[in-house]
């Protein structure tokens, strides 16, 4: 029976692309029909839906020539090549299929990274304007994305009015979002407000700001003022006594481990502040239960700024929820070298699988 539902799934599957997209194997027939190519790409997609990213990357690799003529095809094999953390050859992917005329995301996404990274800020605003248009397969991010990013650009070339008038464009939706990087940009130049906007960000009632409190300390560290920051750090914990990023950081601190904390993240390396938005996004698509979408936005994040260890938690806990057991307890392995905090709750969590794979006595 089961068998039998997956084959009818398949079937209808295939018929619904034919019939949506017939110019992905309209061109070329000799070649686009053969059943090896038919069944590489059907298979890879198949994978892509299960979340079985090695997988589709082997079958859709095969079958690269799709690559001008079906941009689902695109979007996906570039999602996975992220996915898997490979990207140098994402970038090269999204070099090879990127065309002016076509509104093509993660293309745009990754080749203005790419040149933002090179510091080449003239070819990168090409691509992070393209940004803030709608495209088919990202109908939420309308000057939203492109914006935080152009204003990344321009204050990494010193343009500090420029770069907070690109914030200032992004939708009223999008304002808690846009507030955060408001404050990371007041840290990079370094503006006499910059510690009262960050005050006022976690003392915000309106949203749960209290991940940012550890934001507020590494300002604090990174100005010699660890008086302060233990202050900070003790009072958020008062208030948050769940946060795990505030327990580690408050046990960092009373061992006089600032270095630590401030190998996290530094807000004068705009890298770091753009991994951060990257991972405010992983968020939110994890909240909703789209956890392919969280890891891609987390592997860039992860890409951009690799030291802030503790946001593979995230990584962790969704590989947990696309019942990636064994992907699951290994990132929860690498958490442990963090420091205490980390260590118990990657053992639970890891403990908690084990309940579920081989019982009670191996949790224990």
């Amino acid at each position: 029976m089961k068998f039998l539902i997956k084959k009818i799934y398949i079937i209808s599957f295939l018929l619904t692309v034919f019939l949506i997209q017939p110019e992905a194997f309209a061109r070329d027939s000799k070649t686009q029909y053969s059943g090896e190519n038919i069944s590489n790409y059907f298979l890879g997609m198949l994978f892509v839906k299960n979340d079985q990213n090695n997988e589709a990357l082997k079958y859709l690799n095969k079958v690269q020539l799709l690559k001008d003529r079906h941009s689902k095809y695109n979007v996906e094999f570039l999602r996975t090549l992220v996915l898997l953390g490979k990207f140098d050859k994402a970038i090269a992917f999204a070099n090879s299929v990127w065309n002016k005329n076509e509104l093509f995301f993660e293309a745009d996404l990754l080749l203005g990274l790419d040149y933002f990274l090179r510091k080449d800020f003239k070819e990168s605003e090409k691509y992070f304007e393209r940004l803030n248009k709608t495209s088919r397969y990202n109908l939420f991010f309308d000057q939203f994305v492109g914006n935080v990013l152009l204003a990344w650009n321009k204050a990494s070339q010193g343009e500090k009015d420029n770069s907070f008038n690109y914030l200032a464009k992004i939708p009223k939706r999008y304002r808690h979002l846009e507030k955060i990087q408001n404050g990371f940009l007041r840290c990079y130049f370094d503006t006499n407000d910059t510690h009262n906007f960050y005050q006022a960000i976690v003392q915000n009632e309106d949203y749960n700001f209290s991940r940012y409190n550890f934001f507020l300390t590494n300002y604090l560290l990174f100005k010699n003022n660890n008086l302060e920051a233990k202050k900070i750090i003790q009072n958020a914990r008062e208030k948050h006594n769940s946060n795990i990023l505030l327990k580690e950081t408050e046990g960092f601190l009373l061992n006089n481990n600032t270095k630590k904390i401030k190998n996290f993240f530094n807000c004068k390396n705009p890298k770091d502040s753009i991994a951060e938005f990257f991972y405010v996004l992983a968020n939110l698509y994890s909240s909703e239960n789209e956890y392919q979408l969280s890891n891609f936005y987390l592997k860039i994040s992860l890409f951009l700024n690799s030291k802030f260890l503790t946001n593979k938690a995230l990584l962790a806990e969704n590989f947990y929820y696309q019942k990636k057991n064994k992907d699951s307890k290994k990132v929860y392995e690498s958490l442990k070298s963090i420091g205490p905090e980390y260590s118990w709750y990657a053992s639970k969590s890891i403990a908690t699988i084990l309940l579920k794979e081989k019982g009670k006595k191996y949790s224990i």
